[in-house]
């Protein structure tokens, strides 16, 4: 009698099973995009952030921070239109952007997008840093 568990390996390896998504492609780097931080891009270091991760998904929180004290996560904040992007702030001193969306037409989006998630993003991390670092009983 034939086991049930080797006809679904048989068939899985034949490809007949269900097959895995490919991985959506990698958003280009985006220069323009680096220059909407660029003001503020000591400020941004400063503060212990090393990478910013916006998506627009439908979870509560899509904006991702990863600081030097650990992560953040909050919500897009209130008037302003999800633009998905990643900014990685290296510790080498190079920022870079990639998004999929980032043109000369979107340029005011992300810009207002920037100005919105910035400060938030450095206030978080402010935040973490003080609880870290924060005397122990």
């Amino acid at each position: 009698m034939i086991d049930v568990r080797w006809i679904v390996l048989v068939v899985a390896l034949l490809g007949g099973g269900p097959s895995v998504a490919a991985p959506a492609p990698e958003a280009p780097a985006q220069p323009g995009l680096v220059a909407l931080v660029a003001s503020r891009d000591a400020a941004v270091r400063d503060s212990g952030i090393q990478q910013i991760i916006a998506r627009t998904g439908k979870a509560k929180r899509d904006i991702q921070v990863l600081t030097l004290y650990g992560p953040l996560y909050f919500a897009w904040p209130k008037n302003v239109a999800p633009m998905p992007f990643e900014l990685y702030f290296n510790a080498g001193g190079d920022t870079a952007g990639f998004a999929h969306d980032f043109t000369d037409a979107t340029r005011p989006t992300f810009s207002a997008a920037l100005d919105a998630i910035l400060p938030q993003a450095m206030r978080g991390a402010a935040s973490a840093r003080a609880h870290a670092q924060r005397p122990r009983n």
